[in-house]
């Protein structure tokens, strides 16, 4: 059957919109005179409590199903083109984070729709929240009754440590009552607030390590986010709740239960414990895995640029791994790499979010790249680094599918070819894809655009290349010996002496 042409060609008005939501006209109505992506609005409408009621009074003498098939099923497909964004238009009556009564109403619209379409809808309850919102229009905000969620909404807008700082008095003592309010009733939303706030003291709660300490236990048996076992582990390792003095094998248990729940801070601190024996029998082979496994995967991370994650730490600690000769035999060139990337990635860590022990773990970085840096009798002042071969060098560039590496080389006045490499995909990006670039003999850490060498006394053999042997290009995925791959087939040969060009007038990038 066809649908009739919509006779509400300049948009709906709010008087129809809010008719629609009160049900004095059913929203199917609407569908069946139009098309969904042909609706037009002249403007958005404010919900009201008020609406929701006369809904559900009118349920009342309706048959059965009716309230799902008439009114929530067709709201559910228009029902956020009709209405307002009550997000956007909130004032918050003068209490950040705490919802006005627009975006309550809101909330309890969209709940009641889902609850309708899964069955298990409380109409009961609902009309006791609507009704509440009205009562609560003259009254001053601290003594308004909220519901649950929406009291645990105001707590979460508050784990904003910028949010605390900014917070008016005022706010801060609704925080606390709200806090303290659902602690008495093992709310873990407000139980996990107060713990963390007990563990390093804010705004809201000064520090207290035996109260944060209880909580966190407490919190243990009603959620199972893994953060509260690495939490517990700090407070016992650094004897926070034993008048400083450590208490190791209370750590290791509790670092052991966040690693076993995915914490990756958990897996280094207990990596930390084998290899110093704290807590557990010394064991270095355990420290290297636990710590390969975390590097392996937060490179990933790193090459894709996302630097808010915990690889400075692992970086740092495989480093040492490799210095020290832990569980393997002791490498300074591979410390000195592991080193270098680790103080980027901090860097850059540091230019999105400061961390308490970020000072500390970047004076240990500076030191061991000195220590690392004497011993290998390295000057990082040269501007062209000896035998440094791009295979050398990419080996350590991951290709996704797809991706790809490009070669240009020409001649100079000099004889010496002059050797341009970037990575590019082709999964469609046209620019050319940067490469994290670890040099250890040049100090250098960084993404980079494209690496640029000199090749002294080249032997050359091009295969699938254009140009010449004095002015040519390739692209390549794979480099055996002097062999350059793509695919299966050999693009060239080339060799000789190899050098990597550093530009130190850029701040230590490469040219």
């Amino acid at each position: 059957m066809e649908k009739k042409a919509s006779n509400n060609r300049g948009g709906l008005t709010e008087a129809r919109i809010r008719r629609l939501f009160r049900w004095e006209e059913a929203p199917s109505r609407l569908l069946k005179e139009q098309d969904i992506e042909k609706i037009k609005v002249r403007k958005p409408y404010g919900i009201q409590p008020e609406d929701l009621l006369a809904v559900l009074e009118k349920q009342k003498n309706m048959p059965e199903g009716a309230l799902e098939e008439e009114w929530a099923g067709p709201l559910w497909e228009i029902g956020a083109l009709l209405l307002e964004d009550p997000a956007g238009l909130s004032h918050q009556e003068g209490f950040r984070g705490l919802p006005d009564e627009g975006e309550q109403t809101w909330e309890i619209f969209k709940q009641l729709l889902n609850d309708l379409a899964e069955g298990e809808a409380d109409l009961a309850a609902c009309e006791q929240r609507l009704k509440q919102l009205i009562a609560m229009r003259d009254q001053q905000i601290p003594l308004r009754t909220y519901d649950r969620r929406v009291k645990e909404k105001y707590i979460r807008y508050y784990e904003d440590k910028n949010h605390l700082e900014e917070a008016l008095e005022s706010e801060i003592l609704l925080y606390v009552l709200f806090v303290d309010e659902l602690c008495r009733e093992k709310d873990p939303v407000a139980m996990r607030a107060k713990a963390l706030a007990l563990f390093g003291g804010n705004r809201a709660y000064a520090c207290n390590w035996n109260k944060a300490r209880d909580m966190l236990e407490e919190l243990m048996g009603l959620d199972p986010y893994p953060g509260y076992g690495n939490l517990l582990g700090h407070l016992y390792l650094r004897g926070r709740t034993n008048q400083g003095r450590p208490e190791y094998e209370k750590a290791f248990r509790y670092f052991s239960i966040g690693a076993a729940g995915g914490m990756a801070e958990s897996r280094y601190m207990l990596a930390d414990l084998f290899r110093d024996g704290l807590g557990v029998p010394q064991n270095s082979l355990i420290c290297l895995k636990l710590i390969q496994d975390l590097y392996g995967e937060h490179l990933t991370l790193l090459i894709r640029k996302e630097y808010d994650s915990c690889f400075p730490e692992v970086a740092f600690r495989f480093a040492r791994i490799h210095q020290e000769g832990i569980g393997l035999e002791s490498n300074p060139r591979a410390a000195l790499f592991f080193a270098l990337q680790a103080e980027y990635a901090l860097k850059k860590r540091r230019a999105l979010k400061s961390l308490g022990d970020d000072e500390s773990l970047a004076e240990a970085l500076r030191a061991m790249i000195a220590v690392l840096q004497q011993q290998m009798l390295l000057s990082f002042e040269s501007e062209r680094i000896r035998d440094q071969l791009p295979a050398q060098i990419l080996s350590f560039t991951p290709l996704e599918e797809g991706d790809y590496f490009e070669l240009k080389g020409r001649k100079n006045k000099k004889a010496q070819l002059l050797i341009r490499l970037t990575r590019h995909s082709r999964r469609g990006e046209k620019q050319a894809q940067s490469m994290l670039v670890t040099v250890p003999e040049g100090g250098f850490c960084a993404h980079v655009d494209s690496l640029r060498f000199e090749l002294e006394a080249p032997r050359i053999r091009l295969y699938q290349a254009q140009g010449d042997k004095e002015d040519f290009s390739f692209c390549f995925d794979a480099i055996d010996g002097e062999r350059y791959l793509l695919g299966d087939k050999i693009c060239a040969r080339m060799g000789g002496n190899w050098h990597l060009l550093m530009d130190k007038k850029q701040g230590d990038h490469l040219a």
